[in-house]
């Protein structure tokens, strides 16, 4: 294999991490949007089947660019700088992190599909949530990363971009939560403490006694 075919496979591969990371920062924003009430109700979960959809392409394009890369790098420079993270000779933070993000999907998911053809049940919701941020920091590492190919400018770039706008959601993310859980605080404070709710409740808890009927007359 010459140096040109490598440089193409190599920019294919840098292509489907791209599009694998895009698709998974996707379905991480839609989480995002939905845990702070952003998405409406009637909405909601045709919004959470899209990014169902949106995690599983995700992370089979990750798998394809995984083997795709295995392949390249192990015919140029070795089965063992293919297999063990941060070995080859170029690209080698890139690289690392993109293979441990193919090993950590892998592991994850064979497992839970052999169990669930086993036993016939369905991958649970938090599947989605455990799996999806791993390897889209993987992903987003491995991204900015790359090596300085011609014309790869524009795709660090977005990678750069795209980190910082997650960054800030979650901080937006952050600070609902804690701006809901700390109104659920006062509410509970005020709760147990206000005088008038407890003799409310007080009045409501004591049984009603009935009147002693009159005495008859003799």
């Amino acid at each position: 294999m010459n140096n040109a075919d490598s440089t193409a496979i190599d920019l294919i591969v840098q292509g489907l991490r791209l599009f694998a990371y895009l698709s998974l920062l996707i379905a991480a924003m839609i989480g995002i949007f939905g845990s702070m009430s952003m998405l409406s109700d009637n909405k909601r979960s045709r919004w959470y089947r899209w990014r169902s959809a949106l995690v599983y392409t995700g992370l089979a394009v990750t798998v394809v660019q995984g083997v795709t890369s295995l392949l390249n790098i192990g015919m140029r420079q070795g089965w063992s700088a293919a297999f063990i993270p941060f070995t080859t000779y170029g690209g080698r933070l890139s690289n690392g992190f993109a293979l441990i993000a193919l090993y950590i999907t892998l592991a994850y998911i064979i497992p839970t599909l052999i169990v669930r053809k086993r036993h016939g049940q369905q991958l649970p919701s938090r599947f989605l949530s455990v799996l999806l941020f791993p390897v889209l920091e993987l992903l987003l590492l491995s991204g900015m990363l790359i090596r300085n190919y011609t014309g790869l400018l524009p795709m660090r770039l977005i990678y750069v971009f795209t980190a910082v706008c997650l960054i800030w959601l979650l901080v937006l993310k952050w600070i609902a939560s804690e701006g809901k859980e700390r109104k659920e605080r006062e509410e509970q404070r005020y709760r147990w403490r206000s005088p008038d709710i407890k003799l409310t409740h007080r009045a409501a808890e004591e049984p009603k006694h009935e009147e002693d009927p009159p005495p008859l007359p003799r």
